[in-house]
């Protein structure tokens, strides 16, 4: 590692060349340093206009308190990529004294640096935040509603339910996703189980996906009906998600009707339960899996074999079934 006195003359050379990239890479290696001059240095370089979006940046990387008030005067800079750094450096420092300036942000006008405040809100993991994220959801644009519904999520405040339930049947899949699986964080309400239960029979099978999965996650077993239904019913995504949701219960849940659906009509239902059952890695679905050998669609084959070697990694399958295994 270059010693502090190097760095320094490094970042000097950058600034008299004006090479961005030099300049960069010396300010980053100055930030890991770790030397105890490193955050007075890094503020200095932070009011030169060639050297302030990679002072901001190294901060975050340092992760000194004492850089916050500095930062936080940058969260209202002219330049919002700026604004952006200054954001993403709070919430890598995580002091508490960002909270209130970090949701005074939330009414910046560029949805890249709103996502960054929100991820840096839900860095920090304060409870103030809670309330100003549920407001911007009302008005924020598809990619910064499902950031704020991740970190609601991840702050787990249940004030947040009713908004996110709320918000479920947005019309933007990468947004859905992000709702309802923030959604399956709140493991103890059955109001959020009854929501969730009743998005499986949605016809989009993305949002019956996203529910199964969360859906998993909680472990209801008042879910259990409506997961097996999903499997033994729905084609597409829908049905490998229910399967694997219902491997998240356990043997005792998911071995019967996964061996049920291995005999369904639909090759594709048949696909997705040789493969969870590969997931359970119960040995009591081995019989089952050996006959699904024989399946006349050649997935459903395929995902046998990877079941049987995995739920029985010592035994030579391919001497014991025969040619049936290469098939």
């Amino acid at each position: 590692m270059k010693s502090f006195n190097e760095v320094i003359e490094e970042i000097d050379y950058g600034l008299k060349l004006g090479d961005d990239k030099r300049l960069e890479k010396a300010v980053f290696n100055f930030a890991k340093s770790c030397e105890p001059g490193a955050v007075l240095f890094l503020l200095d370089l932070l009011s030169k206009s060639e050297t302030c979006e990679y002072a901001i940046i190294a901060l975050g990387i340092l992760g000194d308190t004492r850089a916050v008030k500095h930062l936080e005067d940058y969260l209202y800079h002219s330049n919002l990529y700026i604004r952006r750094y200054a954001a993403q450096a709070l919430g890598r420092i995580a002091s508490k004294h960002s909270v209130d300036p970090l949701i005074d942000t939330l009414t910046d006008k560029e949805d890249i640096v709103l996502m960054v405040v929100v991820r840096a809100l839900g860095d920090i993991n304060d409870r103030r935040a809670v309330k100003p994220l549920i407001n911007l959801m009302h008005s924020a644009h598809y990619n910064v509603i499902g950031v704020v519904a991740e970190i609601l999520g991840k702050l787990g405040d249940e004030r947040a339910i009713e908004p996110l339930i709320s918000t479920i049947h947005i019309k933007h899949p990468s947004a859905t996703k992000k709702v309802i699986t923030a959604l399956g964080k709140f493991r103890n309400n059955p109001r959020v189980v009854d929501v969730l239960i009743n998005c499986l029979s949605n016809l989009d099978y993305h949002r019956n996906c996203y529910a199964a999965n969360a859906l998993g996650e909680i472990g209801d077993e008042r879910a259990i009906e409506s997961l097996i239904d999903v499997l033994l019913t729905e084609t597409e995504f829908s049905n490998l998600c229910a399967a694997e949701s219902l491997v998240r219960y356990g043997s005792h849940v998911a071995l019967e009707p996964l061996i049920k659906a291995l005999k369904h009509p639909e090759e594709s239902i048949r696909e997705r339960a040789a493969y969870a059952l590969g997931q359970l890695s119960d040995k009591r679905a081995i019989e089952p899996l050996v006959n699904t050998l024989h399946d006349e669609d050649e997935f459903a084959r395929f995902n046998a074999k990877v079941a049987l070697v995995k739920i029985d990694k010592d035994t030579d399958w391919e001497a014991l079934i025969g040619s049936q295994w290469n098939k």
